[in-house]
């Protein structure tokens, strides 16, 4: 799942370490790039035009997730921002992509890095043509007011969209919390405070739970900075990174 056997190496140590203790599995070393996660999700159709779409974004690093437990919460934006909307689109076309599911990932640069781009640039990161996984598609059709399987299922039977939803929905967040962790509010405290914002509160299968947390709680709100105070108050008292502001 997602940053699974991923390691960040700063130093010839580290480096000497990791080939110490190496998987015999063949891996790829990449150039490590600082930037936050955001997604171009969706349907296409037949000629590769976007029947369905919506943008999600990892503020933390999901290696550090994986590798250190850190607070797994990721959310869809209300609206797609149009530089994602842009590069996702070219990309399905660049990939030839047609009548599926997609799944494409980018980082938005935090800083600039030369020779890749300037902070707030999208670069790309990888392609799926496969729905996001865990309880993502559910995230994309709470926020947009939306069913994205039977707009698939209307591609695949009639190469069209047949139920047509408005591009303007609201922020849906994802908080994974981990057992055995002492939080200061429980996961009914969740369910009172937050009331009809809540789109599921339930437990993560247990093969996704190492990189998105055991207990999962899902709301919906139309501001970011109740976004931001809903992840504060799941996770407290562990930190979380703040959401940036593009």
């Amino acid at each position: 799942v997602g940053a699974e056997a991923t390691w960040k190496i700063s130093s010839d140590d580290e480096m000497e370490e990791f080939f110490r203790n190496k998987p015999e599995v063949p891996y790829i070393m990449e150039e490590f790039i600082k930037g936050e996660v955001t997604t171009f999700d969706g349907v296409c159709d037949s000629e590769s035009r976007v029947l369905f779409a919506a943008s999600h974004v990892t503020a933390e690093s999901i290696m550090d997730m994986v590798n250190e437990g850190r607070p797994c919460f990721y959310y869809v934006n209300k609206q797609i921002p149009e530089e994602v909307r842009s590069a996702g689109c070219r990309t399905l076309k660049a990939f030839n992509v047609k009548s599926r599911f997609f799944h494409l990932e980018f980082f938005r640069l935090t800083e600039d890095k030369e020779g890749v781009g300037k902070r707030g640039d999208i670069v790309g990161l990888e392609v799926n043509m496969r729905p996001a996984g865990g309880f993502t598609p559910d995230m994309l059709n709470f926020s947009q007011s939306a069913d994205c399987f039977r707009i698939w299922a209307d591609m695949i039977a009639f190469d069209e969209n047949r139920h047509p939803y408005e591009d303007n929905g609201m922020y849906c967040i994802y908080c994974g919390r981990r057992d055995g962790v002492d939080y200061d509010h429980s996961m009914e405290d969740i369910g009172s405070r937050y009331g009809s914002h809540n789109r599921m509160l339930t437990r993560m299968p247990d093969a996704l739970a190492g990189a998105m947390g055991n207990q999962v709680c899902i709301a919906t709100f139309d501001t970011i900075d109740e976004v931001e105070e809903y992840v504060q108050y799941a996770f407290a008292p562990v930190e979380c990174r703040p959401i940036a502001r593009w």
